[in-house]
């Protein structure tokens, strides 16, 4: 009775985390959905390019600056909150040391890039972002599984920041201003959080092989990350590269933000289920860790087909509406990258909840450097000559690639997980529900009101063909079970 207990313990404290993450990332995605519109027609095309383009070198110096204490961090935390409060602290502090020094030496080399773009009074500006990515304690949060303080913090953050862009942001000549007011809000969340963190840690004494032992595990963690960076954020940079059109990075920019929307559900999910899997782990319960990733894989895959071919059918009539007449160019790009939102969401789990929170960095690695070198071949081959749609087949390519190699080692560890008896209900629902999504754009209605009735068709279409095939497995299962005891 005890261990049910704690197993129902377990499950609610995922449950409620999963919800707050939920919660939050649905407010994430609402926010873009408003902004959007309103950003693609005052600062323009050419100032979103701007935007986009010195967002991805900051977010490029900043995980190459922190080598691979992103994931880490929140895994340490996991590790040691199972080991008392002594250790814990020490973990936190340690870390936060490291971050410092780590800080310290990519500033140095970020200055030199202010120094010498033609973007440098912007790149100023995003140093709140830079500072923002070593030094916010959200993993301490994530890694004892305290979510709630995480959610409200960067809700009432989030909000802020779009009423102060609504008020602020006016013209193309304002993309500093947006700049200003995002990487500030961040920055603003670190000194929210800090007083929180007194509760759960306590000043301890560091030698400095507890600072010193974090290095080669971090560095490890990052050659993983480092090449996820290459292909995910060094798109952007390589498309300026090539095409020495910062407006193809706006267009790009849109498609791929508009296409990650639906991922914030698998993100939550891997978010909350990481540091859990990783004390499952640590405990050696690898029934449980079992268990999770296979309802977590099963939930992967109803959500991600219909996400997909969802977003494919609608997109020839919501750019228009939503971002403007200028977007168009967009289209292609979200039809094309919103077909890696299914090797994206299994690889939350493959690379995330299972070699992540098993400690399996060489397999990550490997998994994420041949997709990085992939990504960057078919980026210098097709980019010259279909351009932006090239960048965007390139990383699906690359995101399949991803999935595949993982999954080929979680299944030698874990067993084989049934990919397709778990996924065809979803998939034949989802092609269903396209071939309806793409019919009602052809029933007269333009802008919002067709892009409503496709998505309202589409959801009734899948929901009801899911609950049909699950009746009929459950008929079937039931006539078998009554067949075989008579």
């Amino acid at each position: 009775m005890i261990i049910l207990k704690g197993n129902i313990s377990f499950m609610s404290k995922v449950a409620k985390n999963f919800f707050y993450n939920i919660s939050y990332q649905a407010l994430v995605s609402v926010i873009p959905i408003i902004l959007m519109p309103y950003l693609s027609r005052t600062l323009g095309v050419k100032s979103l390019g701007i935007y986009s383009y010195t967002n991805s070198v900051v977010l490029l110096f900043s995980t190459f600056g922190m080598l691979g204490l992103s994931t880490y961090s929140s895994r340490e935390i996991a590790y040691s909150n199972t080991k008392g409060q002594k250790e814990l602290s020490k973990t936190f502090e340690s870390l936060c040391i490291l971050r410092a020094i780590l800080f310290a030496i990519c500033f140095l080399f970020y200055l030199i890039l202010v120094l010498a773009s033609e973007y440098g009074h912007y790149f100023i500006l995003h140093i709140f972002l830079l500072a923002f990515n070593f030094f916010d304690i959200s993993w301490l949060f994530i890694g004892i599984e305290e979510m709630k303080i995480i959610v409200i913090r960067n809700s009432i953050l989030k909000i802020i920041s779009t009423l102060l862009v609504f008020l602020l942001v006016k013209d193309s000549g304002d993309v500093g201003l947006y700049i200003l007011i995002n990487g500030g809000s961040l920055f603003l969340g670190i000194l929210i959080m800090l007083p929180k963190a007194k509760k759960y840690i306590k000043y301890v004494k560091l030698e400095i092989s507890d600072i010193s032992k974090h290095i080669i595990p971090i560095i490890k963690l990052f050659l993983p990350q480092a090449a996820t960076s290459l292909y995910v954020l060094f798109d952007k940079t390589m498309i300026k590269l090539l095409t020495d059109n910062v407006k193809s990075v706006g267009y790009y920019d849109q498609g791929q933000s508009i296409s990650k929307m639906p991922l914030v559900v698998a993100s939550s999910l891997s978010t909350v289920l990481l540091p859990r899997i990783s004390n499952e782990y640590a405990k050696g319960n690898m029934d449980s860790v079992k268990k999770y990733l296979n309802r977590s894989t099963s939930f992967m895959l109803i959500i991600a087909f219909p996400l997909t071919l969802g977003l494919v059918g609608i997109s020839d009539s919501f750019i228009p509406w939503f971002l403007g007449e200028e977007f168009i160019p967009c289209i292609p790009v979200l039809q094309i990258l919103s077909i890696a939102i299914l090797p994206v969401s299994l690889s939350n789990v493959t690379g995330i909840q299972y070699l992540t929170a098993f400690n399996r960095t060489r397999e990550l690695t490997v998994s994420y450097t041949a997709a990085a070198l992939l990504d960057i071949v078919l980026n210098f081959l097709l980019i010259p000559i279909i351009g932006i749609y090239g960048a965007a087949v390139g990383t699906v390519i690359a995101e399949f690639a991803v999935f595949y190699l993982q999954y080929r080692c979680m299944r030698k560890e874990i067993g084989n997980m049934s990919l397709l008896k778990k996924g065809i209900t979803s998939m034949i629902s989802s092609l269903i529900m396209f071939i309806a999504v793409r019919y009602a754009g052809t029933m007269g209605y333009t802008g919002i009101k067709e892009t409503f009735l496709q998505i309202s068709i589409g959801g009734f279409c899948y929901l009801a063909f899911m609950f049909l095939i699950n009746i009929k497995k459950l008929q079937s299962f039931i006539k078998r079970t009554t067949s075989n005891k008579l």
